[in-house]
């Protein structure tokens, strides 16, 4: 690319001088032939005016020529194309091996762009001034949305509009479009205009942002809120918020349904926005009210109560931001997160969290999409110990928001979406998940694992509160009970493998006892939390609701059922739900009847098809179990197993079921007491349902020799 730089006044003070030669030759030339003209022609001058029109000609092309270099380095500058130089020089540019001539240097200077958006800036701003019809106004918005994702067009829009005019255009305008009558009742032909604007600012400096080097996106960040905070301008910031709520789609779970996260900005201009605007400070006075007449008002646009709003939005779309913006390096460090450290970063996100409320649906959706947004960053290809920084900054942020989210004492009601990205995070942790269920689980948000080359991976954990909560609310969404509860299953599937091939090895047997009480544990805690989910939610309401009362999918793979060998894979089952509080509490006792149950089944199906028993062992259990119809579906009378050639459907079968469970009930070796997890399974059953007290409803123990 060639650039050709040029001091802009200097060349100006050219073209101003040339032209004023140009009229001043212009003028003598007509004097000398008025004169002429006036004394019957005593000079010939026909040939001379034509060689002075040419002249003149010749001048006026170098003028137009001047001129479009100066007008397409101004554009260029203006559209954010180039930018100035250090000694105050602009410049404009052309493709390599391009002529320069003026047509050329006006295309690809795109004078033409910037002219329109330089007119329709100006436009904006007299609408919002002087008003304009509805029809107007569409033919302005049309032309500003049409060009939003045009980077020209935006750093022409913003070098045009200063920030603290920006942020009243969407109010103001839409005042301008909206009539109040004496009464007090406003009506208006267009009364998304302030939104609509608003939203197509938030794209403008979206695109414009991205063109800027960190300085530039710092200093307009700092210019932004300082114009918030100033005097009598309480509207501003709901406008700003309005602005970064500016979205676009992105199916950030998986699930084939795109959700709306925030634009793509500049990282350092949303850093310096969210640090600023998390210490949001206004000034208090408030300006005299302004209007057309008495009964005009002022029309905020966006939420005024919550300065974060919108730049949390924001930061969905730009997790490496909002990673830097919760876990704070000051000092560049590359050192791990420490579990002190997680704690503190923990309790500042709650505190954020809080600030907006966890009964604001909007606020909480933008917080669990941006953990799920966070927790998905690329840390490959990072060498370490950057590699490691990152991956625990990642974790801590992520364990952080999850916590704040789950926080609170009243039962919470996020929306679908949240749901669904909260599932997706915990389905990628299920190490995190199954620790966390551990009644008083210690060591801070941030768990972690050595790995066999000596590197460290990071996980989130759970208060006992935030995973209750949390697990309540995934049960009230069948894409996120079934995500989270297959992940699940296949961590404890995997778990229980790799003990037996321990115990195979070793003959220790400690490694399948934990396996056996941890899945107990779990599932009885993912029961406990529907529970708790349903009483709360009905008590709350007392009364049938289309959510607010239903835990719609809680046998929908949340807590898995028996499947294929060694597969405990997932089921759709029947939804539990509830009308009011007293059924609720009967409910209750049902979802955990069932948790009990499933587990029995799919621990039963596991352990048999592990090769843990002998065929005495299991006739030896068969005989314990009372040899009844149902559990001989599951082990004959030769104490072979039957259910390794079953196919899926067979094992759903209710009698199946029915044997599996009178089969666990007794399970063990009469020679090697090491392999009766009966009491285990019934421990962790316990643990894990620690929100109320369990019903007693134990099966009965074993009846046979030596038991």
């Amino acid at each position: 690319m060639t650039y050709v730089s040029l001091d802009a006044d200097g060349v100006q003070d050219i073209i101003d001088k040339l032209t004023d030669y140009k009229d001043q030759s212009e003028t003598s030339w007509e004097t000398v032939t008025s004169t002429n003209r006036v004394q019957d022609y005593p000079a010939k001058l026909s040939g001379r005016s034509n060689t002075a029109g040419q002249h003149a000609s010749a001048l006026e092309t170098e003028i137009n020529s001047l001129q479009a270099r100066l007008d397409a380095a101004k554009a260029a500058n203006e559209g954010g194309i180039t930018t100035t130089a250090a000694d105050g020089t602009i410049c404009y540019w052309l493709p390599e091996g391009t002529e320069d001539t003026p047509e050329n240097i006006k295309t690809h200077n795109q004078v033409d762009k910037v002219n329109q958006a330089r007119a329709d800036a100006q436009t904006m701003v007299d609408y919002s001034i002087n008003g304009c019809t509805p029809e107007e106004w569409d033919e302005l918005i049309g032309r500003v949305q049409a060009n939003q994702g045009d980077a020209v067009y935006a750093n022409t829009i913003l070098n045009n509009i200063g920030p603290g005019r920006l942020l009243d255009l969407p109010g103001d305008t839409q005042d301008q479009l909206t009539f109040t009558h004496p009464q007090g009742i406003s009506t208006s032909d267009r009364p998304n205009a302030g939104e609509d604007l608003a939203d197509a600012l938030g794209h403008v400096l979206a695109t414009a942002s991205m063109t800027w080097d960190d300085d530039k996106a710092e200093a307009y960040a700092n210019r932004l809120v300082n114009y918030a905070e100033e005097k009598g301008k309480p509207l501003r910031i709901g406008a700003l918020n309005q602005m970064l709520a500016a979205s676009r789609p992105a199916d950030i779970d998986s699930d084939g349904t795109p959700e709306d996260i925030g634009l793509n900005y500049n990282d350092q201009l949303l850093l310096t926005l969210a640090n600023r605007l998390e210490n949001f400070n206004p000034d208090p006075g408030r300006s005299q009210p302004q209007g057309r007449d008495a009964y005009d008002k002022q029309f905020p646009i966006g939420p005024t109560d919550n300065p974060l709003a919108g730049v949390v939005h924001a930061m969905t779309g730009n997790p490496d931001a909002a990673t830097k913006w919760l876990v704070t390096n000051p000092d560049g460090t590359t050192e791990p997160v420490t579990t002190s450290q997680s704690v503190e970063h923990a309790k500042r996100i709650q505190q954020l969290i809080e600030t907006g409320g966890l009964t604001d649906q909007s606020w909480t959706t933008d917080w669990a999409m941006l953990a799920n947004q966070i927790d998905q960053l690329p840390s490959t290809g990072m060498a370490d110990p950057a590699r490691q920084y990152k991956s625990s900054a990642r974790a801590t942020a992520t364990s952080g928001i999850l916590n704040g989210l789950g926080s609170g004492t009243d039962p919470l009601n996020l929306s679908p979406e949240a749901r669904q990205s909260v599932a997706a995070v915990m389905a990628r942790y299920p190490q995190g998940v199954d620790a966390s269920t551990d009644k008083g689980n210690t060591g801070g948000p941030l768990g972690s694992n050595v790995n066999a080359d000596g590197t460290t991976t990071y996980y989130p954990k759970f208060t006992d509160r935030a995973l209750t909560n949390l697990i309540g609310q995934v049960t009230l969404d069948q894409w996120a009970s079934t995500t989270l509860g297959g992940a699940m299953t296949d961590y404890h599937t995997q778990q229980l493998q790799d003990a037996v091939n321990q115990y195979n090895t070793t003959g220790d047997a400690a490694a399948l006892t934990k396996a056996v009480r941890s899945q107990s544990r779990t599932n009885a805690f993912f029961a406990g939390a529907a529970a708790h989910q349903l009483v709360a939610m009905a008590e709350k309401d007392d009364s049938a609701s289309d959510d607010a009362n239903s835990v719609t999918s809680f046998l929908a793979g949340l807590i898995p059922v028996a499947g294929p060998v060694l597969s405990l894979g997932v089921d759709l089952g029947e939804p539990f739900s509830t009308d009011n509080a007293d059924q609720a509490r009967n409910q209750a006792e049902e979802i955990e009847n069932t948790a009990i149950n499933a587990n029995n089944r799919q621990l039963t199906l596991a352990l048999l098809n592990s090769g843990l028993y002998t065929q005495d062992d299991l006739k030896a259990t068969l005989e314990n179990a009372g040899t009844s119809v149902d559990a001989l579906r599951v082990i004959d009378q030769d104490g072979n197993n039957l259910t390794q050639n079953m196919t899926p459907e067979q094992l759903a079968d209710p009698n199946t079921g029915a044997g599996l469970e009178e089969i666990g009930n007794n399970l063990y070796s009469p020679t090697n007491p090491k392999l009766d997890f009966t009491g285990t399974r019934d421990e962790g059953i316990d643990k894990g349902w620690h929100h109320q007290p369990r019903q007693q409803h134990r099966p009965q123990p074993h009846l046979g020799k030596g038991r």
